[in-house]
């Protein structure tokens, strides 16, 4: 199968500072990322879609280099960072925010199409399009930022923790959305640190910690979930 996105030899971060060093991997399919705050995983997706400077290594996407690509150029092609934390227009409506997420080239012909396809994967959306996003529960404003990433005709979605701060009902609500997100054939990079979420999402992870990666293979998810605990926190005495 060939891969939609590879990192070589990656090195990046802020300053004369390198928050992540020499990260190697490839997806071909959608993949989670792990590991203690502070270590990288932000910082990763933010070298990725170009919003941070690449100080060594190369990143492919489908095949194509898209190192020395702006953020604009690379959204161009088709990949979209979904960041934390809800980055919304709350003046404006549901309808009017996912109208500026197709703001590429590519997407603006394809926007009444990606509208729909929004709307048929969130119907509570297009329950409230004509409301002010400011107004939205927090899992609703979630749904929307997954919505304005899917107007920019995406070939590959990167997430970074959806699930922040939301209650358990609402993480399950969003975790069925990305799943039919998937299912709609748009592969995803999930960045979460609540394990049990990512494993309902996909069992293929990759632990990101001290700034660099690591591929990390679920036997048992409890034993699993203790080493992780541990690593998060130290042993228990």
């Amino acid at each position: 199968m060939n891969n939609i996105l590879e990192i070589k030899n990656l090195t990046s971060g802020y300053g004369k500072l390198d928050i992540i060093r020499n990260v190697n991997f490839a997806m071909s399919e959608n993949i989670g990322i792990f590991g203690p705050n502070g270590h990288g995983k932000t910082t990763l997706l933010w070298t990725i879609s170009g919003l941070l400077k690449i100080k060594e290594g190369e990143i492919l996407f489908f095949g194509e280099s898209i190192t020395k690509l702006t953020p604009e150029e690379i959204v161009d092609r088709g990949l979209i960072h979904v960041p934390q934390g809800n980055k919304l227009f709350p003046e404006l409506t549901v309808k009017e925010n996912l109208w500026l997420g197709a703001y590429s080239k590519k997407s603006r012909i394809n926007e009444k199409q990606n509208l729909d396809k929004v709307y048929e994967i969130f119907p509570r959306l297009k329950e409230r399009t004509n409301q002010l996003s400011k107004t939205l529960s927090g899992g609703e404003r979630q749904m929307l930022s997954l919505g304005v990433g899917l107007m920019g005709n995406p070939r590959l979605i990167l997430l970074d923790e959806p699930t922040l701060g939301l209650a358990p009902k609402l993480k399950q609500e969003v975790s069925a959305s990305i799943k039919q997100i998937i299912k709609s054939d748009v592969p995803i990079i999930l960045v979460e640190q609540d394990i049990d979420f990512l494993l309902s999402i996909t069992e293929n992870l990759l632990m990101l910690n001290d700034g660099g990666v690591k591929n990390y293979e679920i036997t048992d998810t409890n034993l699993e979930n203790k080493k992780i605990m541990e690593m998060y926190f130290g042993k228990a005495n």
